[in-house]
């Protein structure tokens, strides 16, 4: 009988103990709803952009019932690695991280390396039932910002006046807040029209000689600046100051014809001298020809030097007059009118020795008791008695030119 009695009692306090669990649990959950109802997350949503070795900065301040709460920090690398826990100051990805205050609600990234680029953070907390985790979509992402640089493989370069001129280099970012050219290290003030500049290449056009100096490209960004120079050296053909188009020279003097150009890019490698067609080397020093002891025969003409450098080739001319003594009047003639007068006449000289005045004739008539002379400028004249001409007497006639520069040889005739 008191064996049944203590199973009844057995199984109502059973009974009792499982319903106060129960009520318990109920009140516990109750709770929980109740929490979760007061809780402000307040999870760091923003992207940050920062200079590489720059400092970054996120928040996270969740609150329990008005309360602030502690947080555990996280960063998920880029590269897929696992999730690094930061609760305290430490190095992470090669980048200091600090906690600051004593729930940890700000997170301070200082001289950011390059690990960092990429990375996305989150936090987490405990609401006291569960540990609440930033969700994956807003966790905010890192990125970092690269100083730029600019390579190139040209050191220099050279171009034709008149011709294009493109300098190719390689910068390791496509956004620019800033191109700058210098050239021999001032400002260089771009003219649309010649110039044009791209991510990957500086472009002259209509290359002149002025464009020739030492230049230097300087590409800056928000995260710093990078330059890289070269030197352009435009090339043109040789240029001359005052060319003559004609010397006269007295025979017998010096003629010099020099062909150093006032101007030209590089320098001249070859200079080649000739005279109507015909190329010199007698007389050829470097851009310098020497004719000495000119001869009027021999010597005038047409003169040339073709003067060449790497940008082409250009020939100047002169015409070499050497002035001298006519050629022999041509054609002498005697012809007897009677016993006591004789015409003389010839045709005047092939070449007059290059004078610009008229030339004038010596005439002599010789024989053994005669001997006279006439001066004239004319190309005929007429002997008589009164002159000295005798009957049936044989005489000899000779006629030389004569200008400012010297005489002819003689033009010879007798007549009786």
């Amino acid at each position: 009988f008191r064996i049944r009695i203590y199973t009844v009692l057995f199984h109502r306090l059973s009974s009792v103990m499982i319903t106060l669990l129960k009520f318990h649990f109920i009140i516990l959950a109750a709770s929980s709803i109740l929490v979760a109802g007061q809780q402000i997350d307040n999870f760091p949503t923003e992207d940050v952009t920062v200079v590489l070795g720059g400092t970054a900065q996120f928040n996270c301040s969740p609150t329990l019932d008005g309360e602030r709460t502690a947080v555990a920090w996280f960063i998920v690398p880029s590269n897929g690695g696992a999730s690094i826990t930061v609760i305290t100051n430490q190095t992470v990805l090669n980048t200091h991280v600090f906690v600051v205050n004593e729930y940890r609600s700000i997170l301070i990234f200082t001289n950011v390396s390059s690990e960092l680029e990429g990375a996305r953070v989150g936090c987490r907390y405990d609401n006291g039932v569960n540990i609440i985790v930033q969700p994956q979509q807003s966790r905010p992402t890192i990125t970092v910002l690269f100083p730029p640089r600019i390579t190139s493989t040209q050191e220099s370069g050279t171009v034709l006046e008149g011709n294009m001129f493109t300098y190719s280099f390689t910068v390791n970012t496509q956004t620019f807040t800033n191109f700058t050219l210098l050239k021999d290290g001032g400002t260089f003030k771009f003219n649309v029209e010649r110039f044009s500049v791209n991510a990957t290449s500086l472009t002259f056009g209509n290359v002149t000689r002025t464009d020739t100096g030492m230049y230097t490209i300087i590409v800056t960004t928000i995260a710093g600046s990078d330059s890289v120079s070269f030197s352009l050296d435009v090339y043109y053909v040789a240029e001359f100051s005052e060319v003559k188009e004609m010397e006269e020279i007295v025979q017998g003097n010096t003629f010099t014809f020099n062909c150093t150009p006032s101007s030209a890019n590089p320098p001249p490698s070859s200079y080649v001298f000739k005279r109507d067609g015909v190329e010199i080397t007698e007389g050829v020093s470097g851009a310098i020809l020497t004719v000495s002891s000119l001869r009027r025969s021999e010597d005038s003409g047409n003169y040339t030097c073709v003067v060449a450098n790497e940008a082409g080739n250009v020939t100047i001319a002169t015409y070499l007059n050497v002035l001298g003594s006519p050629t022999v009047p041509r054609d002498l003639m005697s012809l007897v009118n009677g016993p006591f007068s004789v015409t003389l006449s010839w045709e005047v000289p092939s070449d007059n020795g290059g004078t610009r005045q008229s030339l004038s004739y010596i005439v002599r008539v010789i024989n053994e008791t005669v001997n006279l002379s006439f001066s004239t400028t004319l190309t005929q004249m007429t002997l008589t008695m009164d002159d000295g001409i005798w009957h049936s007497s044989m005489y000899t006639v000779t006629v030389v030119a004569e200008n400012e520069y010297g005489v002819s040889s003689p033009a010879a005739s007798t007549f009786t």
